[in-house]
């Protein structure tokens, strides 16, 4: 039934069951449905952003223990291989992180547990195989570039290594959140594979001394993926009923391949937007006024972490939604989720405008002048932060082609503004250009998941 329907016949039943003086047992039960909805996500949400958070500062005193035991040049080595690898990551992953979590959810509000079995397969053997082809590569070309294999080369081919074991990590860490336990799959990226790296760092650095330099860190950072992925694997088995080891597996190989292609490109599409705004400021402007514009993108980044925690914690539920057909609890959980989004987000731009020249000036001396870049910034993160976890709400609902589609828009028009503007403007007009796509992504969005779907994602 049209979840407008199922509205306006609720409706009709509460206004009878006031009219003959009854027990309003509807409306009662339809807030309670919503509450505990509202609590769920909100809970769930927290509990993810706090581990992400947690995570993240873990990170910072690892790198920052790194760099002091390594120094700046080997400890640039392994940042300098450590970005490479998160780019190709892409290929290794192929699209198949958000496509699990979508199928998984699907499959588990079905019951299709031998589905789940025949994707678990697959995304398993595919991943290892595009794992495989990415990791030759990328040794063939540094084996051409690099032959003598020094302190870079030997770092870069230990961080190689280590993808196909992340890009597993990342698959089953996937499934985990599909299955429902989002906060358990956070565990091995956030937690378990930083403290690994710190303390395995330590002990190479305690046998072979400093002078391993990069090589000493790369070398930590396979183990530390080995680790995880061990962690990721067992936290699936945990989160797996019995059905899934005793059903026959059932295989829907063209459909997974498609949305996993999308899915594909809409991770490029984003991953390669941020970068590409700094290399274009980069060919007009200094090496200076890049770091005023680098930091204050950062600041603004701050503003993301509550939309972050959202969309962490909704995806799953909106494939479950759109799999049972529940078209009424899509459009609560995407006005709750905009809601906490924006809610979460607005103590920043507060913060920020406040003391920003503060903030900026901690980074160091000029850094102040970034300050309208950094509330231009803000501009495009509210608008994100107010249309929630829009873009979820098409991969996790089969409207990702639409979705490519406005990314890849997106991406057209940000990289059109940054040639017009930054050498007209500056570090201004680079920031404009990421606001200006920011919003016209989130506007893009929320129609197509409006005409498509009939949901609205506003925080009214």
């Amino acid at each position: 039934m049209d979840w407008r329907v199922s509205q306006v016949s609720g409706r009709m039943i509460a206004l009878f069951t006031i009219l003959t003086k009854q027990p309003a047992i509807v409306s009662v039960r339809s807030e309670g449905r919503l509450s505990a909805l509202a609590m769920t996500l909100y809970r769930g949400s927290a509990a993810f952003l706090a581990i992400y958070g947690f995570g993240s500062a873990i990170s910072f005193g690892v790198h920052l223990l790194m760099a002091r035991l390594l120094g700046a040049q080997s400890y640039g080595y392994f940042v300098y291989a450590t970005s490479w690898m998160a780019m190709l990551l892409l290929g290794c992953n192929i699209g198949f992180k958000p496509t699990v979590i979508r199928f998984v959810a699907a499959y588990k509000a079905r019951g299709e547990w031998g589905a789940v079995r025949g994707l678990l397969r697959c995304s398993m053997a595919w991943t290892i195989a595009a794992s495989a082809v990415i990791t030759i590569l990328s040794a063939s070309a540094l084996w051409l570039l690099r032959p003598g294999f020094d302190e870079l080369g030997t770092t870069l081919a230990l961080v190689a290594l280590a993808m196909p074991f992340m890009a597993l990590s990342d698959v089953w860490s996937s499934a985990v959140r599909g299955l429902g336990a989002v906060a358990r799959s956070q565990y091995p990226a956030s937690i378990v594979q930083h403290v690994l790296v710190g303390i395995t760092l330590v002990i190479i650095v305690l046998v072979v001394g400093e002078n391993g330099g990069a090589v000493s860190a790369a070398g930590a950072f396979l183990l530390a993926t080995i680790g995880s992925m061990t962690v990721a694997r067992f936290f699936l088995r945990l989160e797996l009923p019995r059905q899934v080891l005793t059903l026959p597996p059932c295989y829907f190989f063209a459909e997974w391949l498609r949305v996993a292609g999308s899915n594909l490109l809409i991770s490029l599409f984003q991953a390669v937007r941020a970068p590409l705004i700094v290399v274009i400021s980069g060919a007009y402007l200094d090496a200076q006024q890049l770091a005023y514009y680098v930091a204050a993108h950062r600041l603004a980044n701050v503003m993301s972490l509550a939309l972050l925690g959202i969309s962490g914690f909704a995806s799953p539920l909106i494939a479950q939604y759109f799999a049972l057909a529940d078209f009424s609890k899509l459009q609560s959980l995407a006005q709750l989720a905009a809601r906490g989004a924006f809610a979460g987000a607005l103590a920043t731009p507060l913060l920020l405008v406040g003391f920003g020249y503060d903030l900026l000036g901690l980074f160091g001396a000029g850094f102040a002048t970034a300050y309208t870049p950094l509330m231009v910034l803000l501009c495009g993160e509210l608008v994100a932060a107010a249309a929630g976890p829009i873009g979820f709400f098409m991969t996790m609902t089969n409207r990702q082609r639409i979705a490519t589609r406005i990314e890849a828009a997106t991406s057209a028009i940000a990289v059109g503004l940054a040639l017009v503007l930054i050498p007209r403007y500056g570090i201004l007009g680079a920031a404009v250009a990421v606001a200006a796509g920011s919003a016209v992504r989130n506007i893009f969005m929320f129609a197509a998941v409006w005409r498509q779907l009939g949901v609205r994602s506003t925080i009214f």
